[in-house]
């Protein structure tokens, strides 16, 4: 039997993968501060903005080079936030390269 608390906390991770750099500030600044929703939290925090950084670097290039790069970039993107928010809706905590492992030491040295 689940507990409602358990439930919400599962939410709470899941959901801040909706919208990236908007649901998790609001979920990291509203939400309970359990480990699992501020580890993905920042993480989902972090994706959102890289991958806009990188939408918004994209654009100025060249056409030619614009058409080639975007599209790769959108797939990454796309496979990473299903990745993302698969795993974070089966309550499993994936971890993106590198910035997961620096995410998990973050928080560790701020809750000691």
């Amino acid at each position: 039997m689940t507990n409602d608390n358990d439930v919400k906390n599962n939410n709470s991770h899941f959901l801040a993968y909706i919208v990236p750099p908007i649901t998790s500030i609001i979920y990291y600044l509203t939400e309970e501060k359990t480990h699992h929703v501020k580890f993905h939290s920042i993480q989902s925090f972090i994706f959102g903005i890289i991958f806009l950084v990188l939408f918004i670097f994209t654009k100025p290039f060249f056409i030619l080079v614009s058409l080639f790069i975007k599209p790769i970039v959108a797939l990454i993107a796309f496979y990473f936030y299903i990745k993302l928010v698969w795993s974070s809706h089966n309550s499993k905590s994936y971890e993106l390269p590198f910035i997961g492992y620096f995410i998990k030491k973050y928080l560790k040295n701020k809750n000691n």
